[in-house]
Parts: C-alpha cells; structure tokens; sequence
C-alpha cells in the first residue's frame, strides 16, 4: 500500500490494517468491472482509503485514463477543496479531466502534473 503513504502519510496506521489477502480481494473486484462508480466504491471499501486515495490507486493502474484528485488540481480548476468527495463528484472531476486533457492533447499524466504544479506555483 505504498501507493496509500505516497497521497497521505496520514492514512498510514488505517491502511496497514487491511489484510493482504483483502486488498486482493478489494482490488481485483474494483478492476473487475468497467463500472468506475462500482471501482471507486471497492477501492473505497478499503480501510484508510477515501476517494483521493483510491483516485491514486486507479491512476497508477490506468494513468491515461484516471487522474489523481488532489486539493491543487482543483484549486487550479477553479474549485474549492472539499472535506469529502462523493463517487458523483469524482465522476464529473473524471468527466472534465478527460475533456481537457482531449482539448489540450495531452495525456491524463501530463495533465495531472500540470494542474497540481500551476496550483503550486501560484500559492503564496
């Protein structure tokens, strides 16, 4: 689960409390199917995991078709950071992503990296 410690150090204590065998078991049913409501909510069935974490998860198994999200992305989108992200949301955060990354000619990594670094470089 170091996938899990690269977005949030915090998560680490919960994370480590899934078993081998049922992150495994989570794992294989969230890329079982194509329905990316029914991936989002496996991955997020996993202890210590919410949908910014399991976002990380899909983009490294999938970087062209998910991207990571993240505070800075959406600051630079022009949204606010939420406390929650429900599936919907990520749905439509997905939605636009590939739209712009498709406008733009990009892949979703590029993409990706560049939304979080325009945040970065615009903070104070």
């Amino acid at each position: 689960m170091l996938l899990c410690e690269w977005k949030t150090a915090r998560s680490r204590s919960r994370v480590a409390r899934n078993t081998d065998a049922f992150v495994e078991a989570i794992t294989r049913a969230a890329f079982a199917t194509e329905d990316e409501s029914e991936r989002m909510a496996a991955l997020c069935a996993l202890r210590g995991v919410e949908a910014p974490t399991a976002s990380v998860l899909l983009h490294f198994a999938e970087p062209d078709r998910y991207p990571i999200i993240d505070w800075r992305a959406l600051e630079s989108l022009g949204e606010r950071e939420r406390a929650t992200y429900p599936i919907p949301y990520w749905l439509a955060y997905v939605a636009a992503c590939r739209a712009l990354a498709a406008e733009a000619g990009v892949t979703m990594r590029v993409l990706d990296k560049a939304l979080w670094q325009h945040s970065r470089e615009r903070a104070p």
